[in-house]
């Protein structure tokens, strides 16, 4: 029923928020330029008033269960191969893996995570199973095409103790892989 920050699903139709000025109401829709049309949907045009709402809609990152078909059609509006988020194998290159240990940058995080000591193999399964039981987060469209969007995770530190995290990650449609690109 619902796509995340870009409209609010009803059948084949994506009711998406139009800037109200306070005087005129312009009636046009899919603002964002996204591929409503090219997957199907017919985009109308709501108030945004009516619309606001629903913008703080979260996907979960499986596509199972009673939400299933809305997740999966949120996700391929945005990309035909968006689906492949939901069980991802998240990789970084090796000067990412340098950026998440710089003390300036990232460490804490990872130290407070008990991550910090994992090499880049490790580090890159331990997230891709955390970001695979989370949900998705401020799904946008960079200007590349690819899928850039958050996932929250909980991580056990020991004792029964969870502390959460912000994990920042990119889908880059042309090679169907999703890189880890933040860690708070």
């Amino acid at each position: 029923m619902s796509l995340m920050n870009s409209g609010l699903r009803v059948g084949d139709q994506i009711l998406d928020g139009v800037l109200h000025d306070g005087r005129s109401f312009d009636g046009t829709p899919n603002g964002a330029g996204l591929p409503y049309k090219e997957n199907g949907f017919t985009p109308t045009a709501i108030r945004e008033y009516l619309f606001l709402p629903f913008l703080g809609y979260r996907i979960n990152s499986h596509l199972t269960g009673r939400n299933a078909e809305d997740a999966y059609a949120a996700l391929t509006t945005l990309s035909p191969d968006a689906y492949l988020v939901e069980s991802p194998a998240i990789w970084m290159t090796a000067n990412r893996y340098e950026y998440l240990h710089d003390a300036g940058k990232h460490l804490v995080s990872l130290q407070r995570a008990g991550l910090d000591h994992l090499d880049r193999p490790g580090l890159e399964a331990v997230v891709s199973g955390l970001v695979a039981q989370g949900h998705i987060y401020n799904l946008r469209l960079n200007e590349y095409g690819a899928l850039l969007y958050t996932s929250i995770v909980e991580v056990d530190t020991g004792g029964g103790d969870y502390k959460t995290f912000t994990v920042g990650l990119k889908f880059n449609p042309e090679d169907k892989r999703v890189e880890l690109t933040t860690f708070f």
